[in-house]
């Protein structure tokens, strides 16, 4: 059960913190008045782009693949 996490963790911990990453340079033109409306398409279209990876294939990826060897770990012998 524990080799599933980590493999889950393995996964999805670099997409999180692309993410994160992203989010706090589009924050920091904010913050700083630099933003332009070309930033921000480009930031929206990165941010989104992650969040989509991070939200459906990787998680269903993982969770399928966590799903799968869940039933081979309760598989009757």
């Amino acid at each position: 059960m524990q080799e599933l996490f980590e493999t889950m963790k393995v996964e999805t911990i670099p997409i999180g913190k692309r993410l994160i990453a992203q989010e706090a340079e589009l924050d920091r033109q904010f913050s700083e008045r630099t933003v332009t409306t070309a930033i921000l398409t480009s930031a929206s279209a990165a941010i989104g782009a992650t969040q989509r990876r991070f939200g459906a294939p990787t998680s269903c990826v993982a969770t399928l693949r966590r799903s799968s060897g869940l039933i081979e770990l309760y598989r009757p012998q």
